[in-house]
């Protein structure tokens, strides 16, 4: 063994956010990327998504490839796994997609990342708390 590690297996994650009536936005979608090398629990980098794009289980008839996100904050690993319902009478999610995330890029502003599993393609979000996000899907193989 020459002592060298693998990297780490990092997991995605979508789950469909149902929320009662009046909840701030309404049902929507969470896009959850794990990132290594953060110690604390709080380690998904997460975008609320009103529409999915195109060619995702569950999006519109006629959506585009391309759709707006807004960044959350971080949340917690356990959502990786979690479905049911959420505290503080915010409605629950459920699992629609997961699998396993390859970071390609992460920069201010831009986030580009390959995801393998119940979806394959790569995800380029770009934006800012100020302007907003987009999320841009390009499935692999088309």
């Amino acid at each position: 063994m020459d002592g060298s590690m693998a990297p780490a297996t990092l997991r995605w994650v979508l789950l469909r956010h149902e929320c009662p009536p009046g909840y701030r936005g309404g049902s929507h979608w969470d896009l959850m990327l794990e990132r290594a090398a953060v110690a604390d629990e709080r380690r998904l980098a997460t975008w609320s998504l009103s529409e999915l794009p195109a060619g995702w289980p569950g999006a519109a008839d006629g959506a585009s490839p391309e759709v707006v996100a807004s960044a959350l904050d971080d949340h917690r690993a356990a959502y990786l796994e979690y479905e049911g319902p959420l505290s503080g009478a915010r409605g629950s999610v459920t699992r629609v997609a997961g699998g396993v995330v390859v970071w390609r890029e992460a920069a201010e502003g831009r986030v580009a990342v390959e995801l393998r599993g119940g979806l394959c393609g790569a995800i380029l979000l770009e934006g800012d708390q100020v302007v907003g996000w987009r999320l841009m899907w390009l499935p692999i193989g088309s």
